[in-house]
């Protein structure tokens, strides 16, 4: 499949605001959250209630996220609308985003295991104590961790060690509803699924 140039484009906008809301939840959560007990001026304040802080909305980016991987998936099948998802698209998706999710859960294991964070005396340096203080601070454990990069993430929502995935539950179960909704057995059935799915 070709890609779409302006698709890609939507990607790295909305890539650039998450990054941007994480940044600014650790750093500037008054910008980003109208907490103002750890306000580092008063344009924090301008940012959080002016149209401006859309660039820092990490919800409405990552909603633009969602709508694109559904699109993505259902594409070719509304390109080839007898074309159908087999078993095996299931087992390609879940790979497709669990190896990524795995690697960085085991990577996360190895940065608390060998004490290479220190978050609390950043947020305290920082003024940022609520995010920084509440994240990694109990001991890791190999055999949890694993668990959740292969599948525990998915269906207990663990994010303990990388939480920046807690979107992956809604990713995984997204692409299965559109895989399922794709196997309709009405012509009319599909292309009503790919429309609400797009």
């Amino acid at each position: 499949m070709q890609r779409l140039a302006r698709l890609d484009l939507l990607r790295v906008l909305a890539t650039l605001v998450v990054y941007l809301h994480h940044f600014g939840l650790i750093f500037y959560i008054s910008a980003v959250a109208g907490v103002t007990k750890y306000q580092h001026g008063s344009w924090e304040r301008i940012i959080y209630a002016t149209p401006i802080g859309i660039f820092a909305n990490g919800s409405f980016a990552v909603h633009i996220f969602l709508v694109l991987s559904g699109f993505v998936l259902a594409l070719p099948f509304y390109q080839a609308l007898e074309r159908r998802p087999s078993a095996f698209s299931y087992v390609r998706r879940y790979s497709r985003l669990t190896i990524p999710i795995f690697t960085s859960v085991v990577l996360a294991y190895f940065v608390l295991h060998f004490g290479l964070i220190q978050a609390v005396p950043l947020g305290q340096a920082t003024n940022s104590i609520p995010v920084l203080t509440e994240l990694w601070q109990r001991a890791p454990q190999l055999g949890e961790a694993l668990l959740c990069g292969v599948g525990k993430i998915y269906f207990l929502e663990d994010v303990d060690y990388n939480p920046v995935l807690w979107m992956m539950k809604y990713v995984m179960f997204g692409s299965f509803m559109l895989y399922i909704l794709l196997r309709l057995p009405s012509l009319k059935a599909r292309r009503l699924a790919l429309v609400l799915c797009s």
